[in-house]
């Protein structure tokens, strides 16, 4: 690696990245119940120069349990005493995880395409990092990664929790034939009730279950990847049980890898000239929602759905190793 750029959708370590001179940035961050949302923002302010912080602060009374929410007002606190303490400027964006109003018009107030925007998506919900690809697609933009040390299997009550609803995302609607069949693609992490609730939703279709680990396809399987394999299994085995649904490893860091997996496990299971409806629904890493955004570009037919869950688990503990991703080869950092 150039430790003077970055490789164009590639994962490229934060501690590898050694820029000449620290470049100014606008970072877009939010705040959130997991320590490693505050430990990630503090790696930032060592490679770059923050000029401004644009803080997304979400509806958190709605879906977090009183515990987490405690959990959520200290880092909050912590955040915001941190950016103060470094003299950083920065604005509280009041936002709902399901609804995106006029967010992204606001958003652009605050930055031009002049701007070199970085995203750090370890906090932010799926739906929203795939909205914020498609917003600032023409901005010069990257995105920062914070895996967590390691991750809990939600406990028997968390995986009871109820969806609220189903919702094709918006600006990703897709264009869906009623009656074609459907090929539906569930990018499967450890949060095994938001997936469940596809079972009702396509009782009898043809089902994708991508299950990953960081390794594969990157590298040998070693025993990291077969814990998150066998963990990503178990927290799914209600839906993966069914004879309809087909299980496919993927890669979970790679964006650029998940999106050529992606690609080559929908052909593979779409015969010549066979017209389906392609949904895919991302319940997997942020990493791999970075993919499923470079795989939408180039389908942008497909529909991608988003369920949204009464309650949100903490699953993520402590910190892991930080990730730096450019998914375009516009601008510079």
């Amino acid at each position: 690696m150039n430790k003077d750029t970055l490789p164009v959708a590639d994962a490229a370590p934060l501690a590898e990245y050694s820029p000449k001179s620290m470049k100014e940035i606008v970072l877009l961050f939010a705040i959130s119940y997991e320590e490693r949302g505050f430990e990630s923002l503090k790696r930032t302010t060592q490679k770059f120069k923050i000029r401004k912080a644009l803080i997304f602060q979400f509806n958190v009374e709605d879906y977090l349990t009183q515990e987490n929410l405690e959990c959520w007002k200290e880092e909050k606190q912590k955040v915001l005493s941190f950016l103060e303490e470094k003299d950083i400027i920065f604005a509280l964006l009041d936002v709902h995880d399901d609804d995106f109003k006029d967010t992204f018009e606001t958003l652009k107030k605050e930055i031009s395409k002049s701007d070199t925007v970085v995203i750090d998506i370890t906090t932010f919900p799926k739906n929203y990092i795939l909205k914020i690809c498609r917003e600032l697609e023409d901005y010069n933009t990257t995105y920062q990664y914070t895996l967590g040390e390691r991750y809990l299997e939600p406990t028997d009550e968390e995986k009871r929790v109820g969806v609220s609803k189903i919702v094709p995302l918006d600006g990703f609607e897709g264009d869906i034939e009623i009656n074609r069949d459907a090929l539906l693609t569930l990018i499967l992490g450890f949060e095994c009730n938001r997936a469940l609730a596809f079972l009702n939703e396509f009782p009898s279709g043809k089902i994708l279950a991508l299950i990953g680990a960081p390794g594969i396809g990157f590298r040998e399987e070693n025993e990291e990847d077969k814990k998150y394999l066998e963990e990503a299994r178990q927290c799914n085995k209600h839906l993966l049980n069914n004879s309809f649904v087909k299980q496919i490893k993927v890669n979970s860091l790679h964006p650029l890898l998940f999106y050529q997996q992606l690609k080559g496990a929908i052909e593979s299971n779409v015969k010549e000239n066979e017209l389906v409806n392609i949904v895919i629904v991302p319940i997997g890493t942020k990493a791999q929602t970075l993919g499923l955004y470079l795989y939408w570009k180039n389908n942008p037919k497909i529909q991608i759905l988003y369920p949204i869950p009464n309650r949100r688990p903490k699953i993520a503990l402590k910190t892991g190793e930080t990730f730096i991703y450019r998914l375009s080869k516009g601008g510079s950092l």
